[in-house]
This record gives structure tokens, sequence and C-alpha cells, in this order.
């Protein structure tokens, strides 16, 4: 008869899906990405490697310090699939390039540390105030699959790149009433790892800057 699963099993198990996706990740050709993309990448791998060392409990102590400490790594082992597992599923290494590039997206907008760097949160939101006639009023969590079927790319940090270089005036000016107002969405999160929002992004702080907006035309 088979043993009950245990707590560490899970725990075991969780890690172990994570170092492989690591190791693929890893074994992936990156010549052909953009600075932007390999640096959500790295900062992607990072953050795994954490978050599985953090999966590991205390074996010495009292019985109460190591019970807690399972229960820390635990819930720890539960994160860590929940971050691993969209990547996983992605089939290919572009999609993965774009999932993990979309997470430093959610990051930035929510003026979180991402690699897009000081002006990321307006970036993002430019970008899809930018973009609205390609996404609005259909599935938000596609957002980004409307985005990049409607300018003909495969790479959603092409895609970014592309619709930022017709809104310079746009970021500038709202990137200066972020700082000043510290008004932003809070609606996505690094663990829920969306990919849209309900929220019109061109809503976002105050709509003075909406002028300077260069609708894309599809």
């Amino acid at each position: 008869m088979a043993r009950a699963k245990r707590a560490s099993d899970e725990r075991y198990n969780a890690r172990r899906r994570a170092k492989r996706l690591l190791q693929r990740l890893e074994r992936e050709d990156t010549s052909a990405m953009s600075r932007n993309e390999r640096a959500a990448r790295a900062s992607y791998i990072q953050s795994i490697r954490d978050q599985i060392a953090e999966t590991y409990q205390e074996r010495k102590g009292t019985r109460q310090t190591i019970a807690a400490s399972a229960d820390k790594a635990q819930q720890a082992s539960k994160r860590l699939d929940r971050q691993t597992r969209p990547v996983r599923e992605q089939p290919t290494a572009r999609k993965r390039a774009n999932l993990l590039f979309e997470r430093q997206m959610n990051l930035a907008r929510n003026q979180q540390p991402s690699t897009l760097g000081r002006y990321g949160a307006a970036e993002v939101s430019v970008f899809y105030a930018a973009t609205r006639l390609a996404w609005r009023g259909r599935d938000p969590k596609k957002r980004n699959e409307y985005i990049m079927q409607a300018l003909g790319v495969d790479s959603l940090q092409d895609a970014f790149a592309q619709v930022l270089a017709q809104n310079r005036r746009a970021v500038r000016r709202l990137s200066r009433e972020l700082n000043a107002s510290m008004l932003v969405s809070d609606t996505e999160t690094d663990e829920t790892f969306q990919a849209g929002s309900e929220l019109d992004s061109e809503r976002i702080g105050s709509p003075t800057w909406e002028p300077f907006v260069n609708i894309i035309r599809f």
C-alpha cells in the first residue's frame, strides 16, 4: 500500500518542477532576444532561485520552531508553483519570453522594481492607451495577444518598443504626473501574473496627458 503523500513531497515536487524550468530557460538561445527580454529573463530566474531557497525548512531547533519553519516552507512552495506554472505551460521559447516581459510590465505598472527602469509605469500605461483600438471591449486576459496580432509581430517587447517610439511625449508627460501624484493602478500584482485589467489604462492618473497619446491605427 502506497504511503500517504506528505507536505515534504509537495515541497520537493515544487522545487523539482522549478529547477527543471530553470534548466530549460538557461539552455535556450537568447542571442536573438533584445536587451530588455534578456533582463526580464534574468530577473525571473533569480526570483525563482530565491523562492526555491525559501522552500527548505529548518531541521534543528524546538518542536515549535521546526513546525513554524515547515509551515513557512510549505507556503513558499505553493507560491513557487504559482510563479512557475504559467511559464512552464508555455509551449515555445518565444511565448515564454513574452510572458516574462509581461511580468516586468505588470511590476512596472504597479510602480514596483522592474527591469523597465524609472519610466516603466508611464511607459506601460501609455502603451495600453495608445493601443486601445486593438483591445478595448475584448477579453482583458488576451490584451497583449490582440496588440501583437494587430501590429503583426510575435514579440511583446517589439510591440512595446514600436508603440513607445511614437509616444515619447506622452510618456514624459505621464511620468511627471505619476511622480507628482503617485496615482497608479493596483489591479495587477506579480503573483497574479495577469495579462490585462478591466480598467482603461489611459485613465490612470490625471487625464491631462491623454492629448499627447498617439493612438495607433491598425
